[in-house]
């Protein structure tokens, strides 16, 4: 189980690697594209470039414009969907293991407070089957 789980963070985390390259290869081109280029190959970043995103590194999300926002909103879409994918797989193993832990708690014969015990565990069961 520690091995699968181990594989499986390993595989999320190159996986999530490949999204923030193509990030950082997006942001790169996009400053290549807005900055003056030198002979020697530095580039030269205009002022009102400089002005705008040392205003925008010192300001916090909850007061950036709608339209920065939107930005930021626009790069965590791209892991999104991958972090989601990963938490449904790990929800479904979780309530798979926890179903076949009720199934094996249920004896044949049972006491008076074991028939409450088991029908919270089958109430359990049913809502999980719907999740």
């Amino acid at each position: 189980m520690l091995f699968k789980w181990l594989q499986t963070r390993h595989a999320l985390i190159e996986q999530l690697a490949d999204i923030e390259h193509q990030r950082w290869a997006d942001w790169q081109n996009y400053m290549h594209g807005k900055c003056g280029g030198h002979p020697d190959g530095s580039l030269r970043i205009p002022e009102e470039l400089v002005s705008r995103w040392n205003k925008q590194a010192k300001t916090s999300y909850s007061e950036l414009s709608e339209k920065e926002k939107e930005s930021d909103r626009e790069q965590v879409r791209r892991y999104l969907p991958l972090l989601e994918a990963a938490i449904s797989r790990a929800i479904a193993q979780d309530r798979q293991e926890l179903m076949g832990k009720i199934d094996g708690m249920m004896p044949e014969t049972r006491t008076g407070q074991q028939i409450g015990y088991v029908q919270g565990l089958m109430d359990c069961k049913d809502l999980l089957t719907k999740i």
